[in-house]
């Protein structure tokens, strides 16, 4: 189930308003999320409660430390590691009450669902996200996945197409599109949006983009020919995302 979610969150990292050297939280004007604080399931949430961080310790850990630990812990599926240091930054907000307002926040959470198997909380949240902050690429990109992932292809192409509007130069997301509507067995728009990849693509996306409709239309082999000229020409840390996303759809084995 680890397509994805995780590896957004890792790129969007070094982007987050956290990572940032003057810490801010985006809690101005947004409105409250009467249910963004779904009550994470056992066992995560017995963890919830058993576990926290020393936030009377001196010195206190900056902010930046703690989303850094929080997605490390989240690469590695430590999920009772990442959720003391989620209750953390949301201690921090500036506000009364158990609302999460900050996007950012907001998709850490979403991901600790997706990554621990429970997409309909996810989508939930990151539908919250995508109306607190519209312009928030990953909280789309999240989205998306969470929807893949639950077989809403038709509410992931949409997603998509809304987040290419506004990043027609994304590989990642152009793949993701071309993934929906080849599920969907729409391969004349899926070959169209082949196309701009096949012009433009810097990476693997172009060869896993045109697998996945090989896959779809049922000519695996030729998929899986497309797939090892990717890993002929691509190293495998720029090809893991793109295999991962095929492994998800039964199309490819999970890698060693």
């Amino acid at each position: 189930m680890r397509a994805h979610l995780l590896t957004v969150l890792l790129l969007a990292a070094p982007t987050l308003s956290w990572a940032q050297s003057d810490f801010r939280l985006s809690t101005a004007n947004m409105p409250k999320l009467e249910d963004a604080l779904i009550p994470l399931p056992p066992p995560l949430g017995d963890t919830m409660v058993r576990e926290s961080l020393d936030m009377s310790r001196t010195p206190k850990p900056k902010p930046e430390e703690v989303l850094k630990q929080a997605v490390n812990a989240l690469k590695t599926r430590q999920f009772a590691e990442a959720l003391p240091q989620l209750e953390y930054l949301q201690a921090l907000q500036p506000t009364k009450g158990a609302q999460v307002t900050d996007p950012d926040l907001l998709i850490l959470r979403g991901c600790i669902y997706a990554e621990s198997g429970h997409q309909e909380p996810a989508e939930k949240i990151f539908k919250k996200t995508v109306l607190i902050s519209p312009s928030h690429p990953w909280a789309r990109l999240n989205l998306a996945e969470s929807q893949l992932a639950q077989k809403k292809y038709a509410d992931a192409e949409n997603t998509l197409s809304i987040l290419a509007l506004s990043r027609p130069e994304s590989e990642v997301v152009r793949f993701k599109l071309i993934l929906a509507l080849a599920l969907q067995k729409k391969f004349p728009s899926a070959e169209q949006e082949l196309q701009y990849l096949e012009e433009h693509a810097n990476t693997p996306a172009y060869y896993f983009a045109k697998a996945a409709i090989a896959f779809s239309r049922g000519d695996a082999v030729h998929g899986q020919d497309l797939v090892e000229q990717a890993k002929r020409n691509y190293a495998e840390a720029q090809t893991g995302y793109f295999y991962n996303s095929l492994v998800a759809q039964s199309w490819l084995p999970k890698q060693p």
